[in-house]
């Protein structure tokens, strides 16, 4: 797999942007990646995701809408994460989905790119590196030691 490209999904790109449990680990990794100029590319499905799960957290009344904004330009410009689509994705990550007995595609989607760029997909949702690991070694989880 190559080192000097990889997927990052929606999970993990909130961290970046918002509190959570591994964002101190998650922006370890971005300053890490920075530093080896390691390229980050996710679907254009990241922007949807991205953008309900800030919405979410407006309704819950954990940001306000100013600020679910601002943490969407962190997903979306400032992490520098590359938005790409590929003829077949939606596709393979039904198949993907199918193979790995996924309850839906979505997260797949991210690992069908990762596949189309021959890289690994990092995640910050840990149930869904919990569920493939073992079953495919592109998934990488944002709890791994920075640099491992």
């Amino acid at each position: 797999m190559g080192e000097g490209v990889i997927v990052v999904d929606t999970s993990l790109a909130i961290m970046w942007a918002v509190p959570e449990p591994y964002s101190d680990r998650a922006l370890e990794w971005m300053r890490y990646w920075r530093s080896r100029d390691v390229t980050l590319h996710a679907p254009f499905l990241m922007a949807a995701e991205a953008a309900n799960a800030l919405y979410r957290a407006v309704i819950r009344g954990d940001v306000n809408l100013e600020e679910a904004r601002s943490a969407l330009a962190v997903v979306l410009s400032d992490s520098g994460v590359g938005l790409v689509e590929v003829t077949g994705l939606a596709e393979r990550a039904m198949e993907l989905a199918r193979r790995l007995d996924r309850p839906a595609v979505y997260d797949c989607y991210f690992l069908a790119l990762a596949e189309w760029f021959d890289c690994a997909m990092w995640t910050g949702d840990e149930r869904f590196y919990n569920a493939v690991r073992g079953r495919t070694d592109r998934v990488r989880w944002v709890g791994e030691p920075v640099g491992a």
